[in-house]
């Protein structure tokens, strides 16, 4: 069935976005939220579509993404138990073609945790690693456009150094993202940086210096967040 969808989706998902072609799909799966680290999850993931927002200070990276994905977003409101939800900006009408079940494998797993006048408890979580076949024979272009997406999500750029911050401690996209670099030409550096910041869902930094091509990619993913940005301000 994969299959299948995947070859009626492949006749539109490649266009090229303001001199840039990107692969539409591989520009979301870049962007979007590794599972590989296990959590504590609301709701069954294996049933749910895929969920995209982000925090208003961010309004380029908001209109970037809309522009390469077609997805429609808004501003969501306050809450009883969310004060700062207002700040947040969600996409809306996702396809169901964007369920994760299409992309990912989920299970449930046990793990031993410490809790706090309680001591060590086991717990079961949900962790989900992307199929197989998703980068089996994967293209230039779709590594190209799942850098770029990996960027918008949490990527920042100065003079040649590229840095992108990840959501937890080791995962899986961290590893595809030094794969692809290394695909596509390698850099003249490459590091790791440990994360020194409290809290789960924060990780390392990878910190590179790209070789020229992908050094275009991501200035120029760069170059347009902030044509969005200063549109939006100026209007």
């Amino acid at each position: 069935m994969i299959k299948f969808l995947f070859s009626i989706f492949l006749f539109f998902a490649i266009i090229p976005v303001r001199s840039q072609e990107m692969d539409k799909l591989y520009y979301i799966l870049g962007y979007y939220w590794d599972f590989s680290i296990p959590l504590d999850y609301e709701g069954n993931l294996e049933s749910r579509k895929m969920g995209f927002q982000m925090n208003g200070s961010k309004i380029g990276n908001i209109y970037r993404f809309s522009e390469v994905t077609g997805f429609k977003f808004k501003k969501t409101r306050a809450e009883k138990d969310c004060l700062n939800c207002h700040q947040f900006y969600r996409f809306v009408k996702i396809p169901t073609y964007y369920k994760n079940s299409n992309f990912y494998d989920f299970r449930y797993v046990k793990i031993r945790e410490n809790y706090y006048g309680f001591g060590e408890q086991e717990v079961e979580k949900q962790q989900g690693f992307f199929k197989p076949e998703i980068f089996k024979n994967v293209t230039q272009l779709q590594m190209k456009s799942f850098l770029a997406g990996a960027y918008v999500d949490s990527g920042t750029i100065k003079g040649d150094t590229v840095k992108i911050e990840f959501h937890q401690a080791v995962n899986q996209k961290i590893t595809l993202i030094k794969n692809f670099i290394n695909a596509l030409g390698g850099t003249k550096y490459l590091k790791v940086l440990p994360n020194e910041r409290d809290g789960e869902i924060y990780g390392p930094t990878l910190v590179f210096l790209p070789n020229k091509e992908l050094l275009d990619l991501f200035k120029n993913e760069e170059n347009r967040i902030n044509e969005l940005s200063n549109g939006m301000k100026n209007e």
